[in-house]
């Protein structure tokens, strides 16, 4: 039986052009997918209200998030 406390995890595959330094190409799971999928239908103020809950040292979007909170406080 599968360990209920282990981290999901996904895979993605990304390769990069070396030129411009973006992705060329992704490949995903279908997990990957359906998770980026339901974030993309979620509203901009809930995403907002995500990020600064969830705010790390590993995740540097505070700037991001309160530019957004800026717009949505207007």
């Amino acid at each position: 039986m599968a360990n209920s406390a282990a981290k999901p995890k996904f895979i993605l595959i990304l390769l990069i052009g070396e030129e411009k330094n973006k992705v060329v190409l992704a490949e995903a799971g279908k997990d990957f997918v359906d998770v980026l999928c339901s974030i993309l239908t979620l509203p901009m103020g809930t995403i907002v209200s995500l990020l600064e809950k969830h705010q790390t040292p590993q995740l540097p979007l505070l700037a991001v998030s309160k530019s957004f909170t800026k717009v949505f406080q207007t």
